[in-house]
């Protein structure tokens, strides 16, 4: 599927981006099909993210910072009034999805004109062919994923989580704002990472020829021993 910029224009600020597990979000709720209109069956004014005060729940303007776990990424459109909810998430009383997976973030950082000011949840995922982060205002946890050819990130703003990952050749990395973890990792030839604000984890990780760190603010651990690619 290839997004429809028409349509995403047309949203203004009316949409989210959160992650379920193929429909089915927390306390085993369930999505409608993509297409088609969720209603939420609980819905009050008040701001808190809890059952009872009901709403469903995702990052869009007025709410960014918040991921919630999930296998599958849904961007949606959404109806009715936007609430705030303790400034990193928002709640609305109806969505309707429109993109899945990759599309789903394509129309996210469309939308975001390239820069993503939240956070991103996708452990464990097959990434497609062709898929990029781009820049990241919040955290980024890609913990196990499996990593395309040609794959990249931009900068982020928290933390990365890259923990049990082969990257791919060609692979990088710009600034991270907070800590990067890359325990367990298998690193491809002249890897090479900007400056991270945190600190740097590399236990079990296998390091190749020239590996580069521009700069690293706090320290660099080392809890597991490192094969050495020199």
């Amino acid at each position: 599927m290839t997004i429809n910029h028409a349509i995403l224009d047309a949203l203004g600020d009316n949409w989210l981006i959160r992650n379920d597990h193929n429909g089915m979000s927390y306390g085993g709720f369930v999505s409608a099909p993509v297409g088609e209109w969720t209603e939420c069956p609980r819905w009050n004014a008040e701001t808190k993210a809890d059952c009872k005060s009901g709403g469903l729940f995702g990052q869009g303007p007025g709410g960014f910072g918040h991921a919630h776990p999930g296998s599958r990424l849904v961007f949606a459109e959404t109806r009715g009034p936007r609430m705030s909810v303790d400034g990193d998430k928002i709640k609305v009383p109806a969505f309707r999805i429109l993109y899945t997976g990759a599309d789903a973030w394509a129309a996210a950082q469309y939308k975001c004109r390239g820069k993503f000011p939240g956070s991103l949840y996708l452990i464990g995922c097959t990434l497609p062919k062709g898929f990029a982060v781009g820049d990241i205002g919040g955290w980024l946890d890609l913990h196990k994923c499996t990593l395309p050819d040609g794959f990249t990130i931009g900068n982020v703003g928290g933390w990365l989580d890259l923990r049990g990952c082969t990257l791919p050749t060609g692979f990088t990395v710009g600034n991270v704002g907070g800590v990067l973890d890359l325990s367990d990792c298998i690193l491809p030839a002249r890897f090479a990472i900007g400056d991270v604000g945190g600190g740097l984890y590399l236990g079990g990780a296998t390091l190749p020829e020239e590996f580069t760190i521009k700069c690293v603010g706090s320290r660099a651990f080392m809890t597991k021993a490192l094969s050495l690619g020199w």
